[in-house]
């Protein structure tokens, strides 16, 4: 049995090991939305959109993640909500996003 109880510990390691690696890779793709200086002006103090944060994906502000599998299913970056618009070519990318069922871009 504690071989038993050691396979058990390894294998939710690999599944934490498997969502965060989901997480670096979603967020790899959301900030490829972060295009020139324009992009790292228009990041600057909101949650998570910085390069290197420390924040999962599904903190990041203005993203909706599925409760369950944690896989990102919205992304709202309303120009209003926000001081200055986001100037970006949307990148292929975020077609990656499997799950991602809503962009909202309005006012950017």
């Amino acid at each position: 049995s504690a071989l038993l109880c050691l396979v058990c510990l390894m294998g939710g390691s690999v599944v934490t090991m498997a969502a965060e690696t989901i997480e670096r890779t979603q967020g790899n793709i959301l900030a490829s939305l972060l295009q020139g200086p324009e992009g790292a002006r228009w990041s600057k103090g909101k949650v998570g959109w910085s390069k290197g944060s420390e924040e999962t994906a599904c903190d990041w502000e203005g993203v909706t993640c599925d409760p369950i599998d944690g896989s990102v299913t919205e992304l709202s970056l309303r120009g209003e909500g926000f001081a200055t618009g986001l100037k970006a070519t949307i990148p292929s990318d975020l077609g990656l996003l499997e799950s991602l069922t809503i962009i909202d871009l309005e006012g950017n």
